[in-house]
Order: C-alpha cells, then sequence, then structure tokens
C-alpha cells in the first residue's frame, strides 16, 4: 500500500502511498512513523499535533486523553502476556539465600509448594487496576481466554496470602528465604515499578524480594545464559495462538531440536513435551486446540511459569481519525482511516 522514501535512524520512517497497489490506493499521500521512547514526549506530541495518533498510551495518562473533546481512545485486549519465570532446574541457584541473607545449598523454587506460594502471593487485579490503571488484565495461562490453544478451565490464580504462608510453612520455609526479581526498566508499561510492587507482595508472605532492574537488552541476554533465579519478562503470541509460547517457553530446553529456546528457568516435564509434540503433530484444528489446552494445564499446574497478567493495548487519535485496535500492537498505517 505505501512505497518506502526516507529512514533516518531512531528518528523517522517516511512512505508514500502506491497508487498502483492492487487493493485500492490508500487515504494518506505520505505517513510519517516516529519513535518516541519516552511516555510524557509521546503524550506531548499528540496533544501539541506534532504527531495524529500514538500507541503505547501511558495508563497514568489514559483518562486524561479519553476525556479530551479533541481526541479518541481506541484499545483492546493483547496478546502479550508479563510473566515470571522460576528456576525450577539447579540443585543450588543464583541470588537465592536463607533467611538469614546466606546461600542455601538447595533451590527452594524446585518445590511444586513455593512455585504455588509465590503464584498465589502475586495480587494480579491489584497491578493491573491501580498500578496499571486498568490496561491489563489478570493471566492464569500463555494466552488469554478465547484464543486458539487456551484452556477453559485456567483463570488467573487467586490472591490468597494466607495460602502462600502454609505452603512454605509445609515446604519446609516457614521462616521464609530471599531471592533478587530481575526485570526491565525500558520494555513494557511500568515493568519497574510492576517488579517492585511484586517484590513486596512476596515479602509479604515471607519471600524477601530484592529487585534488579536493567535495559531488557542486557535482562534478555544474562537471562539466556542462566544468570538470574528469578526472572521477569513478556511475550507475545503474535501468531493469535498458544504454541509458540509453550514451545519457547515450557517446552524442555533443546538445541538440537530448537525446543525451549527462552526457557529460561528449564521448566522441564515429559509428559507436557509429549502432549505438546503431539499437539504440534496434528493438523486438525479442533484436536490440536484441546491438545494445546491439556499441555497449558500440565505447565500451569506446575507452575512452570508464573503468568502475571495480559497487556491493553491502547492508542490515542486526534478527533477525526479511527485506528482498528490490534492484539499484536502494530502501529499498520493501513489501520488508520478518515472518521466516516
Amino acid at each position: 500500500p505505501y512505497k518506502f522514501v526516507e529512514w533516518v535512524a531512531a528518528d523517522h520512517l517516511a512512505l508514500a502511498r502506491n497508487p498502483n497497489y492492487w487493493g485500492g490506493a490508500e487515504p494518506w499521500d505520505r505517513v510519517t512513523l516516529k519513535p518516541i521512547g519516552n511516555d510524557g514526549a509521546r503524550v506531548a506530541a499528540l496533544l501539541s499535533g506534532d504527531v495524529d495518533m500514538i500507541e503505547g498510551v501511558p495508563g497514568v495518562d489514559r483518562a486524561r486523553l479519553a476525556a479530551n473533546p479533541k481526541l479518541a481512545i481506541y484499545e483492546c485486549d493483547s496478546i502479550r502476556m508479563i510473566y515470571i519465570h522460576l528456576d525450577t532446574a539447579r540443585d543450588v541457584s543464583p541470588g537465592v539465600v536463607d533467611a538469614h541473607g546466606d546461600k542455601m545449598d538447595r533451590n527452594p523454587l524446585k518445590d511444586l509448594r513455593v512455585r504455588q506460594a509465590i503464584d498465589h502471593a502475586i495480587n494480579r487485579q491489584g497491578i493491573a487496576d491501580r498500578l496499571l490503571n486498568g490496561q491489563a488484565k489478570p493471566a492464569g495461562q500463555v494466552v488469554p481466554p478465547g484464543f486458539f490453544g487456551a484452556s477453559d478451565d485456567l483463570p488467573a490464580p487467586g490472591f490468597d496470602p494466607a495460602l502462600s504462608q502454609r505452603l512454605l510453612h509445609e515446604a519446609g520455609y516457614p521462616d521464609g528465604f530471599g531471592i533478587t526479581l530481575a526485570a526491565s526498566n525500558d520494555r513494557y508499561p511500568s515493568d519497574a515499578q510492576v517488579a517492585q510492587a511484586v517484590a513486596q507482595m512476596l515479602a509479604r508472605v515471607g519471600i524477601r524480594t530484592e529487585v534488579n532492574t536493567m535495559p531488557a537488552s542486557i535482562l534478555f541476554s544474562r537471562g539466556s545464559k542462566l544468570d538470574f533465579s528469578v526472572f521477569m519478562a513478556g511475550w507475545i503470541a503474535d501468531s493469535g495462538e498458544a504454541s509458540p509460547a509453550l514451545v519457547a517457553l515450557l517446552a524442555t530446553y533443546d538445541p538440537k531440536t530448537g525446543m525451549g529456546p527462552s526457557n529460561r528457568g528449564r521448566y522441564s516435564n515429559p509428559e507436557f513435551d509429549r502432549v505438546l509434540g503431539e499437539a504440534l503433530r496434528t493438523l486438525d484444528d479442533g484436536k490440536r486446540a484441546a491438545l494445546l489446552g491439556k499441555a497449558t494445564e500440565i505447565a500451569m499446574q506446575d507452575v512452570g511459569l508464573v503468568p502475571v497478567y495480559f497487556l491493553v493495548n491502547t492508542w490515542a487519535t486526534r478527533k477525526g481519525l479511527v485506528y482498528e485496535p490490534r492484539a499484536d500492537e502494530q502501529s499498520l498505517a493501513m489501520g488508520l482511516r478518515p472518521a466516516p
């Protein structure tokens, strides 16, 4: 629909309408895409009229922009999951200490009860409502309900600090232990603040948590080297179904087969791998969806990772424009139209 005109690194990409496009001409003669990483600067650019549309509307600004008669808000549920990986493989894990701050000769994260305690210590709805201002929804699996391969039987785990404390006691950690939570500070909305909130929630049940945030490029590189015991990141199911997340994040890590390339917690369950493998070989849509749902249930019952929330994607435009919101977060010139 558009032809390349110019790209200036870190400044803009310019496109021009292609009058010979087989699908018909677009309404815009020229389109300019500008990267504006700072939330405040992005909002200011829209308010001043320097840009016609912004993506990634900050939660703290959403209500103000929605109330502005010169603007319009468009949003939809995202297929991006924010999750926490736990080191479930190593007998001794870096960043895990006992109640006195000393290194431990065993890894409590290998115990299912400890992982369940972490799962129930997180107030997902509180994070979504108060920290992200409604721009998130609690997650209990790798794709939102209703998407291909999602299970119908996996609501977000309930917030139950008393249960978490009981599980820790049963696992042999009545005095708790300490961890370091690694997270990005420049990749997802309020990612560093979410990490701090999760740390406080875990501390309330006895898991003293330090937070170590860093640029995402460093986080992902170090995470792949298994530098962390507890790691918060995001995954977008850009195919619109569950298998890429299951393959990348939860399948047993095996460089020879390409399975588990982003499984930074090294979760491994032969039954999960078997069911997932059967799903990947199944061509019948109904059967494949059911198998993906079953594989998801196995991994979530194991707490192979901790899904925290799905983001809500939000765009803002000047009045007179209509944007078709996308679950995959893409901002496409072809999706922006003059209001009818």
